[in-house]
């Protein structure tokens, strides 16, 4: 019991100690807040429309945005390649127009 006492102490307030038979068991009840600057950050998060550029649309879905329509195209056919069942098409942010990508002719 004393062993429980000083380990408690130890730990603080944000840990929860259990005592089974001959050993301790800890666990962690709430993780401390981490600063904001440490957190991670996406910068070019995919499910939200572009304002500029070209973005991948896969089953109506956005997936990956590009800068040039040419490398999202590219990147459309090759998807396309490994899975034909899906519906590919490129978003053109400047015409908010979207344009169905064929895949290649393989042969």
């Amino acid at each position: 019991m004393i062993l429980m006492s000083v380990a408690v102490a130890c730990l603080g307030a944000h840990h929860h100690v259990r005592m089974t038979s001959t050993r301790i068991v800890m666990k962690t009840l709430h993780k401390p807040e981490q600063p904001e600057d440490l957190r991670p950050w996406n910068p070019q998060r995919a499910n939200i429309i572009p304002t500029e550029g070209f973005a991948m649309v896969v089953d109506g879905r956005l997936k990956a945005n590009f800068v040039d329509e040419e490398a999202a195209r590219a990147a459309g056919a090759e998807l396309l390649a490994r899975f034909p069942m899906l519906r590919v098409e490129v978003y053109n942010a400047e015409t908010r127009v979207r344009t169905k990508v064929e895949a290649l002719a393989t042969g």
